[in-house]
């Protein structure tokens, strides 16, 4: 997450800030042809990157619902950053020996065709064939992956045996929302590439390409109990935690959760059972 959360920054500036002056300004790729190659160039390389991250990190969501012990051994550690050198590694190759995408002023967003508008093509001429063959990885790769995951949860739910923690669930419903955006994301940007499509709609690809970058920050905010207690001690505050006893036999079968202020009386510290 943290890799992935790193790539979001450098790459809002681009999707947001510069695709913003060029909307402002009616930019086109005569206009400004440098600024907007690089823009075009980096703002792909970032999007495979960061998509293809959580492509990985669906994958390993998959293997430790299915068996911990593999996804223990496959992500424990710093074998987690070697699996972030295969994103980085296909971002590069992205970077400099495919075409990039191109600003257009007149849709107000980004496209293989540098004459939209005005000269039809829709991938007939001006294609990258890299990005629609990474846009489609994306929605099957991420698609099959949580149907991997909620298949196996479904089943132990409905055999009983649902080892699945709280922690492990709520990581899932993360990274599945951040998917979410992705793949419609991707879809949109693979659709209006080669069909014509309603200016709405493109405005939409737009605005989702910025938020498939700037979403997941607000989702670890409120959906990760510790990065969003880590936030709050930039700013001096840390929330105050209690300290939970389960107590099991307490009162027949029942359990029942003590405070760390609560008063145990020393013929019950032997059944006291801490979670």
């Amino acid at each position: 997450m943290l890799f992935i959360g790193i790539v979001d920054v450098i790459c809002l500036p681009i999707c947001a800030l510069f695709h913003g002056y060029f909307a402002i300004t009616g930019a086109v790729f005569c206009s400004h042809p440098t600024f907007i190659y690089l823009a075009g160039s980096f703002g792909f390389f970032f999007w495979v990157i960061e998509s293809s991250g959580d492509i990985i990190l669906a994958v390993n969501r998959c293997v430790e619902i299915i068996s911990p012990i593999w996804g223990e051994r496959l992500y424990n550690g710093n074998k987690a950053w070697i699996w972030m050198l295969f994103p980085i590694i296909y971002g590069l190759y992205v970077l400099f020996y495919t075409k990039p995408i191109l600003y257009s002023g007149i849709y107000f967003a980004w496209f293989f065709n540098p004459h939209v508008g005005y000269i039809d093509d829709f991938g007939l001429v001006y294609n990258n064939p890299i990005q629609t063959f990474h846009n489609w990885l994306v929605t099957f790769g991420l698609s099959i992956s949580y149907i991997v995951f909620t298949t196996v949860f479904f089943i132990r739910a409905t055999n009983g045996n649902n080892k699945t923690s709280l922690a492990q669930k709520m990581s899932f419903l993360q990274v599945l929302a951040i998917s979410i955006v992705n793949i419609a994301c991707g879809l949109i940007y693979i659709y209006m590439n080669f069909f014509r499509i309603s200016e709405c709609i493109i405005y939409i690809a737009s605005f989702l390409w910025v938020t498939a970058h700037g979403l997941p920050s607000l989702i670890y905010l409120f959906m990760n109990k510790t990065i969003r207690n880590d936030f709050f001690a930039l700013f001096g505050y840390v929330p105050s935690q209690q300290l939970n006893f389960g107590i099991n036999n307490f009162v027949g079968a029942k359990t029942v959760h003590l405070s760390s202020t609560a008063r145990i009386a020393p013929s019950q510290i032997n059944n006291i059972n801490l979670h």
